[in-house]
């Protein structure tokens, strides 16, 4: 009878931790997009200010702007200028971040561009054309 009550014992908890696990992955996947979210304003706003320096035109490469902190490790970022005008200016560019490993450290992929305009989709690449924030 009492092996029986510690083998019953130790199912609860088993199931218990397993509930537990899945709850933590789900919250560490929310906090791994919010800090992909977040890092992508960050850029908006160092676009902005660099922009604003340099004669209105938006920067080659994330290494020219100030002020960014490393990128959050959960995630990929890609950061693409707008090809240059017939004055020779960077008018527009866009930048995304998406999930390093699917499902696991996020399940929205998401894009911004000059329009500051947070975008985003689950499971699937983020463009001008989805929903924003």
């Amino acid at each position: 009878m009492k092996k029986a009550v510690a083998i019953l014992i130790a199912i609860v908890v088993i199931l218990c931790l397993g509930i537990l696990g899945t709850r933590f992955e789900h919250w560490r996947g929310a906090a791994n997009e919010a800090a992909a979210a977040n890092h992508l304003a960050r850029i908006a706003v160092a676009e902005d200010v660099y922009r604003h320096k340099h004669g209105g035109n938006y920067s080659q490469s994330l290494s020219e702007l100030e002020g960014l902190e490393a990128e959050p490790s959960a995630y990929v970022f890609k950061y693409t200028p707008g090809a240059p005008s017939v004055s020779n200016r960077i008018d527009t560019y866009s930048a995304t971040a998406e999930p390093r490993i699917p499902s696991e450290t996020g399940n929205r992929y998401f894009y911004i561009d000059q329009s500051r305009l947070l975008r985003y989709e689950f499971r699937q690449r983020a463009s001008a054309a989805s929903p924003h924030l």
